[in-house]
């Protein structure tokens, strides 16, 4: 399978479970969906998440590096390490509050910290989608 389709493939899981973990996140912040069910699906659509991100990572790896790396400033894309903060944030605050949801089955503080630096992902990734958005068309 060529390079462009994998990303395609990956592009479009990654718009669908943003859709799906922004739903499960808002109606678990605003306890709409106060059940373990939700809790379990928005555990494993985040991890989800987390692996296409990865795998969308890697097929960019070349791009990124060079982004990175580049030493003309103005080819610099801000948005890229900003979004690499806040997903880092996010994925560490969700190990915690997952670990501390098994252990007692209730929304904690660290589960709304992990609500906001998600949100802010979800809102960078949002940004990111609408500047590649000829890509899905």
């Amino acid at each position: 399978m060529k390079k462009i389709t994998k990303l395609k493939i990956c592009d479009w899981c990654l718009l669908i479970l943003a859709i799906l973990i922004l739903i499960s996140g808002i109606g678990l912040e605003a306890h709409l969906l106060d059940s373990y069910i939700w809790v379990w699906a928005h555990i494993v659509i985040g991890s989800l998440f987390i692996g296409f991100i990865i795998w969308h990572i890697y097929l960019h790896f070349t791009i990124m590096r060079n982004a990175f790396k580049s030493r003309d400033r103005k080819k610099k894309k801000p948005l890229h390490p900003w979004m690499c903060v806040f997903l880092l944030l996010t994925t560490i605050s969700a190990v915690i509050a997952t670990v501390h949801w098994l252990s007692i089955h209730l929304h904690t503080s660290i589960g709304g910290v992990h609500g906001k630096f998600g949100f802010i992902l979800l809102i960078l990734i949002c940004v990111h989608i609408y500047k590649k958005r000829k890509f899905y068309t």
